[in-house]
């Protein structure tokens, strides 16, 4: 039997089922009745929160150890608790030591200084009136974000203090926000000003030029792929949440990229497993490693993969999880392939363009949609939620990027 934990996304546990694999799913109480829809196994059990150990440990208790082969996950906010269950059980894989290394970006950001990689300076506050000191030591502008964030969920650029100040008056850092039923049982969606472990405020890379981001994979100590990517804008500056990347064929950056990004690994101790690495570059053409996930890229990068180097990230994951030898056949597409985000509207969408008229424009490669007329929808600012994606291919990484970025644009929605 191979324990998932799930929630943000079911492709694993999916492919698992279509092997034929005896599977029990753990996902937040939130999505128990959307999971039981889903029809992938008897055994799915609930808890309220991910940081919820002694339900886990209950979980886990009432689990043949014996039956369980695996415990596994593919989503940042169950990383820390499928190590916790993992340990319970005393299946190997990776330890609760390293999940935190990976998830709390203060003891990451210090391992990684440790083995003399390139982190910016940060300090961790336990309230919101530390903010102004700890910018002060840093030098400002600074970065304040959660220390287990993902998807750039209450994470704000500060310039000075005033803006800080104008900030806390809004209500910025102690607003709830409308949230996404797959991210309620996460810490790292709580408010800065109610988190009970502190956040991170960090100096700012000064005249980013741009922002990268490398899948790496790792079999048994083995690298099967290690591949960056260029985002479309630094996440940081999105202002209305789109994202997007380019995978990077050729180039100096992609070769120091891809070294920062296994050197992390290292120092992480990933042994078997995905990484997801985020890398800035500044003007000066120094780069800073801006944080480390054990996990598959979220959004669309498994998606983007697929269509750069046929990388199938879901069974990758399920021959990870069934300790299979990783099957392999990357097909080296030599026309670089973009992905583009389109951000959620709000409001009740009367008409929208067609998915079938944005595929037939010239460049593009394929495109995705999970909103049509009728849907209420909400924008939310993260790269997690997006009412649609379009993919395009260029003759160089730019080219691609900008096609896929006009597509994005040309994309309408009237709303109500």
């Amino acid at each position: 039997m191979i324990i998932v934990l799930s929630g943000m996304k079911s492709w694993l546990e999916e492919s698992l089922v279509r092997r034929g694999e005896d599977v029990s799913i753990i996902v937040p109480n939130s999505l128990v009745g959307e999971w039981k829809e889903k029809e992938l196994t008897d055994n799915l059990w609930g808890v309220s929160h991910w940081s919820d150990y002694q339900a886990l440990a209950d979980l886990a208790g009432r689990l043949d150890q014996a039956q369980v082969t695996n415990v596994v996950t593919v989503d940042e906010p169950a990383v820390r608790a499928a190590a916790f269950v993992r340990s319970l059980l005393g299946v190997q894989g990776q330890t609760l030591h390293d999940a935190v290394a990976f998830t709390d970006k203060a003891v990451m950001k210090a391992r990684l200084a440790s083995a003399g990689l390139p982190v910016v300076p940060h300090r961790v506050v336990r309230a919101l009136e530390e903010v102004p000191r700890a910018a002060a030591e840093l030098g400002w502008p600074v970065v304040v974000k959660p220390r287990d964030g993902f998807g750039t969920v209450n994470t704000h650029m500060l310039t000075d203090e005033a803006e800080f100040e104008k900030l806390v008056e809004s209500g910025a850092f102690s607003r709830e926000q409308s949230l996404p039923p797959s991210m309620t049982a996460s810490t790292a969606v709580r408010t800065l000003e109610g988190s009970s472990e502190g956040f991170l405020v960090e100096a700012a890379v000064r005249e980013v030029v741009a922002e990268y981001h490398c899948e790496l994979l790792v079999d048994g100590g083995r690298e099967r792929y290690c591949v960056p990517a260029r985002y479309e804008t630094p996440c940081i500056e999105s202002v209305d949440g789109s994202t997007g990347s380019v995978m990077l064929v050729d180039g100096d950056q992609r070769a120091t990229v891809a070294e920062l990004t296994r050197a992390a690994a290292v120092a992480l101790n990933l042994t078997s497993g995905f990484a997801h690495c985020e890398v800035l570059e500044n003007s000066q053409g120094r780069f800073f490693i801006g944080e480390i996930g054990s996990r598959p890229g979220g959004a669309q990068v498994p998606h983007l993969l697929r269509l750069q180097y046929g990388i199938d990230v879901a069974e990758v994951a399920a021959d990870l999880a069934q300790s299979r030898t990783v099957d392999l056949s990357p097909i080296d597409r030599e026309r670089p392939v973009a992905w583009c985000s389109v951000p959620m509207p709000s409001g009740t969408i009367t008409a929208m363009s067609s998915p079938a008229d944005i595929v037939a424009l010239p460049g593009v490669v394929d495109v995705k949609c999970f909103v049509s007329p009728g849907d209420r929808t909400r924008a939310f600012r993260s790269s997690v939620s997006s009412a649609a994606h379009v993919f395009c291919e260029g003759d160089t990484d730019q080219a691609a990027q900008r096609r896929a970025a006009e597509v994005a644009r040309a994309w309408r929605f009237t709303c109500a």
